[in-house]
């Protein structure tokens, strides 16, 4: 994250101060989190992944995009994927409404 500070200049009569300097932190507003359930499986297994996505600030965020390479790895000269996704199955909620 990034570190600013701060220092305000106050001038009064021909005469000019300073205050005390001030640490800021410009923090993340969006946080995401992954969660399957069940938490391992087998072949042949169904799961479901759950992605909560937290806006912490004020304002409304659009047009955002969530990739998932479903645990691709490489092997030997191969890639390989081990999930599959289920075409039409992702649900969006927003503030607990679909």
């Amino acid at each position: 994250m990034a570190i600013f500070y701060n220092q305000a200049t106050l001038s009064y009569n021909n005469n000019t101060t300073n205050s005390n300097i001030v640490t800021g932190e410009i923090v993340e507003v969006l946080s995401a989190a992954k969660t399957s359930i069940p938490e391992t499986y087998n072949t042949g297994d169904t799961i479901t992944y759950i992605i909560n996505i937290l806006n912490a600030g004020n304002t409304a965020v659009t047009g955002i995009t969530i990739t998932d390479n479903l645990g691709e790895y490489s092997f030997n000269t191969t890639t390989l994927t081990p999930l599959e996704y289920i075409t039409d199955s992702v649900r969006y909620f927003s503030n607990g409404v679909l």
